[in-house]
């Protein structure tokens, strides 16, 4: 079974964004988001990619570009619409990575 996630990147105006199909969980995702792309080029590269199936350098590409949400709302929604049951988000002033499940009422 796959757990489905979406990583973005919390910019001034919006959240560009990426779909994750394998391994999104936070045990595994969070320290690999960490350890990989712990930066803002990094993270920007990561997006540039596009879409993929897991978060591994090495990943199939689904050669999709990444989509923008204006809001973290949007984004959830986003995340509900393709099935994503986690959002990671790189907030570039605080250098860190934030984590959501979309079940959670608490966004």
């Amino acid at each position: 079974m796959a757990t489905r996630s979406l990583i973005a990147l919390k910019t001034k105006n919006t959240f560009e964004n990426i779909y994750c199909h394998w391994d999104g969980y936070p045990d595994h995702m969070l320290g690999k988001l960490q350890g990989y792309y712990n930066t803002i080029d990094k993270v920007k590269t990561l997006l540039a990619d596009g879409d993929r199936s897991t978060i591994e350098p090495d990943s199939k590409l689904y050669k999709e570009s990444s989509s923008q949400a204006k809001t973290l709302l949007d984004l959830k929604k986003q995340a509900i619409d393709c099935n994503a049951e986690w959002v990671y988000v790189y907030d570039n002033d605080s250098k860190t990575w934030q984590h959501f499940e979309t079940k959670d009422k608490k966004w």
